[in-house]
Order: C-alpha cells, then sequence, then structure tokens
C-alpha cells in the first residue's frame, strides 16, 4: 500500500475530513513513531469526532516528545475542557499563552473557564486582551460582552458570526437579564436552529419559558440542556424553575436537588475541610458568616438587613461575603453593618472557602439558595463546621449543609422529609423592612370599577393562576387587572402570552411599565382595589407592600414553601379572611371582597404591631436558634 504523503493527508484535515486524516496519520506513524506533531495531530482529529479523553491520550504522548509547545497546550486545553477537567484545561491554555501571547483563542478560552469558575475580574482581563488583538474575533467579543455583563459585544459578536451558535446564546442570555423576552427568545431560537444539541442554548431557552409563566416548558427544556451539558449553575436553574412548576411533585424536587448536591461533593471530595467532630465551648462567641448574591435593593435583603443591624456584637460577630456586581445604597448599608465585608465577585469557590476558612466562622449562612447568582455550592468545601440555608426557595440539595431555617406555618410538621438539611423552625421566619415612603390610610374606595393588580415576577404567572384570574374577570365584567413588575411587562411577547391565555377578558388587562422609585410604586398600589397572589410560588416583598399600602392580597395556602408566604404573613396579622384553602375558594374570596366598598380595615396598622416588623424580637430569636445550632454541634441542646 502506498504510504499517503504528510501534506495530503493535513489537506484532508483542513477540508473538515477528520476521520481520513485520522486514519492518515496513524499510517504515516508507523513509519514516525516519534513525531510529535503527528500525535497532536491524531489528538486534534480524535478531539473533532467527539472523542475528548482519547484526544487527550494521544496529546498527552505529544507532550511527552516535544514538551509544552504553545499550539500543543491549546490543543490539550480544548480537550480538557471537553472532558470537565477545568483545572487542567486552565493550566493548559495559561501555558500556551505564556510560550505564544498571540494565540487569540487560548486567551479566548481560558476567559470562559474563569468566568465559569467564578474568577470574573481575571475573565475580563483575558477577554479585553483578545478583543484589543482582533478586534471581529466573535468569540472574544462573546467573552468580553459576559464578563462585562453588557448587550453591545455579545450583538456585535453574534453579528460577526451568523452562523455560530455559541454569540447567539449569549446574547439571548443577556436579553433575558434585561427583560426583554421576546428578543432574548429570538436569538435562543437562532441558536438552536444553528445547533438543536446545546445545552446551554437549552437551558436558557428554559428560563425564558420560565419568565414567560411556561414553568413546566421550563423544565422540560432544561432537563434536555443538562443532559447535553451539565453544570453547577445550569442546574440551579433547573431546581428554580422546578420550584415555580406546579406540576413538579415535592419528591421529584428533592431526588433533582440531592443529584445536584451529591455531584458537587463529589467534585469537592477529598479536598473539604475538616472540623473537629465535636466543639468545645458551647457559649463563646460566635461569628457568623453571611454569604450572597442579594446584599443590594433586593427581597433578600429587606428581608435580613434589621436583623443584622440588631445582632449583639458582644456575642455574635458578622461577617459578609458578597458576590455583588452592581452595588447600592443597600450594599453600603450591609457593608457598615460588617464587621468583616469580603467580596467575592470574581473568586473561585474554593478560593472563597478558604477566605471562609481562615476567617474562623463558626455558622456559615446561605441566603438565597438556587436563586440568581447565588453560590450555595461553596459550602460544600465545609468552610464553617456549622452551615444554614435561610430564604431559600427550596432545599439546596447539598449534605454540607446541616440546617434550613423556617417557620411552622411555612413548613409544617411532616415536611421533614421533603429537605436534605435539618428543619430549623423559627417561632416566624419572616422580618420585613419598613419602606421609607410616608403613606396616608387609604380608607374606603370612591371607584365603582374594580382596579384588580398583581405585582408578581412574571414568571409566576403560569397557565392555573391565569385561568383563575379569567374565571375572577368573567365574574367581575367592569373589573381591571394591571400587572406591573420592573418593566418586564413592558415586553410585547409578555403582553401576548398573557392575551391569548385570557380570552374575552383581554382588554381589560393593563400592562405597567418600570416605576421609577418607590413613591411610584406605592402610588400605583394604591389605585388598586385588591392584589391577586400566584401560585404555587406566591409573593413574599409584594404581598408586604401590598398590606402595606393598605390594599388586601387574595393568596392562596399551598403545599410548598414558596406558596405558603402570604397565607403565613396573613395570619400573622390576623387577616384570615385573606387565605384561600383552593383555587375554588381563591376565586370566590376574590370576587367578593372586590365587590365591597370597605377594604380590611389597619392592614398596615396590624403589620407594623406584629412580629415580622419586631425587630429586636426576630434578631433575638435567630441569635437563639444559632446558639442552638452550636450547642448542638458542641454536644449540647
Amino acid at each position: 500500500m502506498t504510504l499517503p504523503t504528510f501534506e495530503s493527508v493535513a489537506a484532508r484535515h483542513r477540508a473538515g475530513d477528520a476521520a481520513s486524516a485520522l486514519r492518515g496519520y496513524a499510517q504515516l506513524l508507523c513509519h514516525h513513531a516519534a513525531e510529535g506533531l503527528l500525535l497532536q495531530l491524531i489528538g486534534v482529529a480524535f478531539h473533532q469526532l467527539g472523542h475528548p479523553a482519547e484526544a487527550l491520550r494521544w496529546l498527552k504522548r505529544a507532550l511527552s516528545v516535544v514538551g509544552p509547545e504553545p499550539v500543543l497546550m491549546h490543543n490539550f486545553g480544548e480537550s480538557a475542557w471537553a472532558v470537565g477537567d477545568t483545572a487542567a484545561a486552565i493550566a493548559a491554555y495559561r501555558l500556551a499563552l505564556a510560550g505564544q501571547p498571540d494565540l487569540v483563542d487560548s486567551r479566548v478560552s481560558l476567559s470562559f473557564l474563569l468566568r465559569e469558575s467564578g474568577a470574573t475580574d481575571e475573565a475580563r482581563r483575558e477577554a479585553r486582551l483578545a478583543v484589543a488583538a482582533i478586534p471581529s474575533h466573535a468569540r472574544a467579543l462573546t467573552a468580553l460582552g459576559l464578563s462585562d455583563e453588557t448587550v453591545s459585544e455579545l450583538a456585535r459578536a453574534a453579528s460577526v458570526s451568523p452562523d455560530d451558535a455559541m454569540p447567539w446564546i449569549n446574547f439571548g442570555a443577556m436579553l433575558l437579564r434585561d427583560a426583554k423576552l421576546g428578543a432574548a427568545a429570538r436569538a435562543n431560537r437562532r441558536a438552536l436552529a444553528l445547533a438543536p444539541s446545546t445545552g446551554e442554548a437549552l437551558v436558557n431557552y428554559g428560563s425564558i419559558e420560565l419568565g414567560l409563566g411556561r414553568p413546566g416548558g421550563a423544565v422540560r427544556l432544561q432537563k434536555r440542556g443538562l443532559a447535553l451539558r451539565s453544570t453547577p449553575v445550569l442546574h440551579s436553574n433547573l431546581l428554580f424553575a422546578m420550584s415555580s412548576d406546579p406540576d413538579t411533585s415535592d419528591h421529584a424536587l428533592l431526588a433533582e436537588a440531592r443529584r445536584w448536591g451529591s455531584g458537587i461533593s463529589a467534585a469537592v471530595q477529598g479536598w473539604r475541610w475538616a472540623h473537629p467532630p465535636r466543639g468545645d465551648d458551647p457559649e463563646k462567641p460566635l461569628v457568623i458568616g453571611y454569604l450572597s448574591a442579594d446584599f443590594r435593593q433586593h427581597p433578600v435583603a429587606g428581608n435580613v438587613v434589621e436583623l443584622l443591624a440588631r445582632h449583639d456584637r458582644r456575642r455574635f460577630r458578622v461577617k459578609c461575603y458578597a458576590e455583588i456586581h452592581r452595588p447600592d445604597a443597600m450594599t453600603e448599608r450591609f457593608r457598615a453593618l460588617s464587621d468583616r465585608w469580603v467580596p467575592i465577585g470574581g473568586q473561585r469557590d474554593v478560593d472563597i472557602a478558604a477566605a471562609i476558612r481562615r476567617d474562623a466562622v463558626d455558622i456559615l449562612v446561605v441566603l438565597g439558595g438556587h436563586t440568581a447568582s447565588n453560590r450555595p455550592a461553596i459550602a460544600a468545601w465545609r468552610p464553617a463546621p456549622v452551615q444554614a440555608s435561610f430564604h431559600a426557595p427550596s432545599t439546596t440539595g447539598l449534605a454540607e449543609i446541616d440546617w434550613w431555617l423556617s417557620d411552622a406555618e411555612l413548613t409544617p410538621a411532616g415536611w421533614e422529609d421533603r429537605f436534605v438539611e435539618r428543619l430549623y423552625r423559627l417561632p416566624v421566619m419572616y422580618t420585613f423592612q419598613a419602606p421609607a415612603i410616608s403613606l396616608q390610610p387609604s380608607g374606603s374606595r370612591d371607584r365603582a370599577i374594580p382596579v384588580l393588580g398583581s405585582f408578581n415576577n412574571p414568571g409566576k404567572l403560569n397557565g392555573a393562576v391565569l385561568a383563575a384570574w379569567r374565571r375572577i374577570l368573567e365574574r367581575l365584567p367592569a373589573a381591571r387587572l394591571r400587572l406591573g413588575y420592573h418593566g418586564f411587562f413592558e415586553d410585547p411577547a409578555l403582553q401576548q402570552r398573557i392575551r391569548l391565555a385570557l380570552p374575552g377578558v383581554a382588554s381589560r388587562v393593563d400592562f405597567l411599565p418600570r416605576a421609577e422609585s418607590a413613591a411610584e410604586h406605592f402610588a400605583r398600589l394604591a389605585e388598586v382595589d385588591l392584589i391577586l397572589d400566584t401560585f404555587p410560588f406566591g409573593g413574599n416583598t409584594s404581598t408586604f407592600e401590598a398590606l402595606w399600602a393598605d390594599v388586601p392580597v387574595i393568596t392562596l395556602n399551598g403545599d410548598r414553601f414558596v406558596g405558603r408566604v402570604g397565607a403565613a404573613i396573613c395570619r400573622c396579622i390576623g387577616a384570615e379572611e385573606l387565605i384561600a384553602a383552593d383555587v375554588e375558594d381563591y376565586v370566590e374570596r376574590a370576587i367578593a371582597l372586590a365587590g365591597r366598598k370597605e377594604r380590611p380595615q389597619r392592614l398596615r396598622e396590624r403589620l407594623s404591631g406584629s412580629v415580622m416588623m419586631d425587630y429586636p424580637t426576630q434578631t433575638a430569636a435567630l441569635e437563639d436558634a444559632y446558639r442552638r445550632m452550636w450547642r448542638r454541634y458542641c454536644g449540647q441542646d
């Protein structure tokens, strides 16, 4: 058999025929057993044929022959990334760039991986260097757009490379963040048309479906996407969608959370910190670490800021680990309330865990769970001997988190088997911060036309919710429904979806633009006669704000934590008439209340006099919880 020339085989490879090239390289290798270039090209061909593990085997052989040559290290990084060995890939790209700084593809891949591992500051630097080298490089523009969190570079990347799915995926994700649901959906459809089996596109499309109030579709898409590519962040998106889905059972949510948790735990097995099996001083002053992406104007911040402000600093020191990209006045308040404030944006999980460990945190409180930008996976490293979840929508699924803070209204007796963590029931879990705005008592309404409203995240407006609202509007032929949430309802795709779900009554729905201030938001609330809560994922801060404006809220006492907050708030202030037992009761109570001239009395007064706004009492209860957790760790209590 005639031996092919190297040039002819390489030409086939450049033409895209990796399989034929692989056979040719193998023939040539029989005559050049120690040829480093051939070993490398065989590895590249295996990678292109979808066999990265085999590619790594050949690339390692090439490395043993020629050493860390820059292009070889780039190829090694690509295959290591493909098999999920992030650390090896990052090291390989660094070696490639050390030897050849103008390898833009290595710099871009390094930027993507650094961002994925949490090192966003370094990722941004690498992306900017790549764009400076080649301003029209689509992947470099994508990396820069992601690290800077701006739409413009991502739009440029998609226009520069219209037939590449990845720029469209990232463009769609950023549009979703900016509440442009229709445009985000179009970008993701383009990505899926180009690459139907791309996991990120499917997961992101699922997030868009959730934003449009279709949690069932979101769950199906995200499961398909995770089957193709699974990362902790993408998996968290699925868990949040499942919390919103009325068709997801408690058993299914727990099982999926366990899968997430076991995957994280396995990844750090052998690396997590060990602590003494038992503490030796149950009454010592405790260091409490709060880990959150929500130390900003956010519902979770409003739920905890008054507690941090009143911690007894003789017995509790407070350290905050903040994943904040857009700080605001609330961020500054948390910073001032902290004995130690640690910005963690742009850092890897392991480095953050190491900082928590060095700070000798006794109890790490992970805020927010599987909600946007939060990082519960840091707890897998076990940086603190006692760890707790607070204000999460569901179980984290992480065995290294010991406690899940709640109360008896939100997690009734018998719900223990829904959580990986051990439940700790406070007397009342929720604490609300009084809005810094002056309001007048609303008294009786003087409008003949009832005005209904919802100021919840549109992702909570699933088909069952809209079906109930349609029934209410049909029974109240003069009523109008106003919908508002940070400008989301300005999106034409969302408006169309809601109109289609409300045939016959859609003309009586008003979509409100973004409120420019808290005063404008509360002025809008004051114009509403009755707020309609969502289910199974109800409102918490939105419910509180409506009641603070003396506007009643019809809420459903649901069968999961996120569906019981409204009922718990109403029960706490003695407003049981606002709590519905089921959907039928919800519809009937809404119709009856909307027809009354007199609203339920003194809602704001009842709120301000409740334990939810008794900050010293709530702080003392939380501190007692921490002390009991610590005593248990010390073998007491």
